[in-house]
């Protein structure tokens, strides 16, 4: 994020949504007030902004747990559910809620 990137940003905001504000005597002093306040916090984001978010392993460990968990209380025939993922879904008639059958 730089400070180009908001003044950019704050130019598109429409005048009248700044305009009434009293202690800015004009929409553009508004929209600096903006940038510079915006613009601190992006500088001091190494302070505020988390940076330690799990990785890909970490991920994939705590989904296969997860899974494991819910197996565990299943019977046998529910521990395998089977993947349908990409695959198309079974065909649905729906003429019995519109009133009419397909032929």
């Amino acid at each position: 994020m730089t400070e180009e990137l908001l003044r950019t940003i704050t130019a598109e905001v429409p005048d009248d949504w700044l305009a009434d504000d009293p202690h800015f005597a004009t929409p553009d002093e508004v929209r600096e007030a903006y940038v510079a306040y915006l613009y601190a916090r992006v500088r001091s984001s190494g302070a505020w902004l988390p940076t330690d978010f799990p990785g890909a392993d970490q991920l994939a460990e705590e989904n296969a747990r997860r899974a494991a968990r819910t197996r565990q209380g299943r019977p046998d025939w529910l521990k395998t559910v089977p993947d349908l993922h990409g695959k198309p879904a079974a065909a649905q008639d729906w003429s019995v809620h519109l009133g009419r059958s397909e032929s």
